[in-house]
């Protein structure tokens, strides 16, 4: 939806600088009622969407970003289980 849609309605209008910008903020606006609070979280979505983002516009392909968001999600996926494996070992 945001790098796929979004993006290329944005950088096709107004150019991909302010489309990349505006899709990560957007990105990171969907995350932001479950990360509320934790400031350091929100800024890693941010930063994480823009870097999705311009993987996106340098690639001129979805493909790319989905990997490496699915990579990330399951990153974060595998610690908190090891976490919670490790807690319930202790």
């Amino acid at each position: 939806m945001f790098r796929g849609f979004l993006y290329t309605v944005l950088a096709d209008l107004y150019g991909p600088g302010l489309a990349k910008v505006v899709t990560s903020v957007a990105f990171a606006g969907l995350h932001f009622l479950q990360l509320w609070g934790n400031w350091a979280a929100m800024l890693l979505i941010l930063v994480v969407g823009y870097i999705l983002t311009n993987v996106r516009k340098r690639s001129d392909s979805l493909i790319p970003s989905v990997i490496m968001h699915t990579a990330y999600n399951s990153m974060i996926f595998g610690i908190s289980a090891l976490s919670i494996l490790l807690e319930r070992a202790s």
